[in-house]
């Protein structure tokens, strides 16, 4: 398998860490693809301790690259932020690429994961029923997955898929359909659980507004309003260390220990050739599963309620307290 010619190019956003983009470095250097598109995006204001760490991280990757190919570097001045650096640089990409291969800075992928999307890239290439391909099912290793594959209506992105040129330029990023989609509750139907399609209108909300710095909410509510579905692996062929020491955005002791349970590798052996679904057809079973563990993630019912309530005073004071003022009160909780 290792002797393919790949083909898919691959495409990596960095940001300040370089523990894990050595690991992801050296994994696309097991495939050696023929196009490598590297997107870093830039400091903010008045953070040099991220500056060092950003430089560092750049000057690692543009010696890292040693085996023949393109290599497409965009490296900017000034931080644009999350989403504006994902979007903008997939774009990029798919202006010249039909498919690619997506991953961000805490998302660090066995080899088989690139075998994985390559496979299903060229098999659902003209297959409009699949929105994207991901790198987790984020339940682990489970029995609600008989295959090598399945699908899904509540596959995590989680810094690891593969999709295609006319999925991402097709979608509607501005989600004009959510205000009805919202009042009919059309969507609905793909939730098990009351609090977590609660959860989701919230978020989906909030991008249709442009309140959170996000892309992954646009592109989930496109493929729920287009009814189509994303391919999850039987096992995790990706462990996420979004929730480990230097995160962007650090989780509680509680948290990092669920995370672990559902976002870590596979222990069973993903072996090619794969065994095919007989049909594309929702698996309830998975998403079932999936939403509950997802749920859990924050805790039990109290502790997800007291958990959610804290969020929604500190949304509130974020958005209307002096800036200084919050600097000084965040300052004096760390304290």
């Amino acid at each position: 398998m290792k002797e393919e010619r790949f083909d898919i190019p691959i495409v990596l956003f960095v940001f300040r860490r370089l523990d894990t983009v050595k690991l992801i470095i050296d994994k696309i250097r097991e495939v050696k693809p023929k196009r490598f598109y590297i997107f870093s995006d830039g400091p903010r204001i008045g953070k040099e301790e991220e500056r060092k760490k950003i430089l560092e991280v750049r000057e690692y990757i543009e010696n890292a690259v040693d085996w023949d190919c393109d290599v497409y570097l965009e490296f900017p001045e000034h931080n644009k932020g999350c989403a504006n650096n994902i979007c903008g640089g997939v774009n990029t990409v798919f202006y010249k690429e039909e498919s690619a291969i997506i991953l961000e800075d805490d998302a660090v992928p066995m080899t088989e994961f690139f075998f994985y999307c390559q496979y299903l890239l060229n098999k659902y290439k003209n297959d409009k029923r699949i929105e994207y391909i991901a790198g987790f099912n984020a339940v682990g290793d489970s029995d609600t997955i008989e295959d090598s594959y399945t699908f899904s209506k509540s596959a995590p992105m989680s810094g690891a898929i593969a999709t295609w040129a006319d999925r991402w330029n097709n979608c509607d990023f501005q989600m004009k359909n959510w205000p009805e989609n919202f009042k009919q509750k059309k969507l609905k139907k793909y939730f098990y659980f009351n609090e977590l399609y609660n959860i989701h209108c919230q978020a989906f909300e909030d991008s249709y507004k442009n309140i959170n710095d996000g892309w992954d909410y646009q592109f989930h509510h496109d493929m729920l309003d287009k009814g189509r579905f994303a391919i999850v692996p039987k096992g995790n062929l990706v462990k996420s260390y979004g929730y480990t020491e230097g995160a962007f955005h650090p989780q509680s002791k509680r948290e990092a220990e669920n995370l672990n349970k559902i976002m870590n590798y596979t222990e069973e052996d993903f072996s090619f050739p794969m065994q095919e679904p007989r049909e594309v057809v929702l698996n309830k079973e998975y998403d079932r599963l999936r939403q509950k563990y997802l749920l859990g993630v924050k805790g039990n019912y109290i502790q997800r309620h007291v958990y959610y309530s804290k969020r929604k005073v500190k949304d509130i004071a974020y958005k209307y307290m002096p800036k200084t003022l919050w600097n000084s009160l965040k300052k004096l909780v760390k304290k």
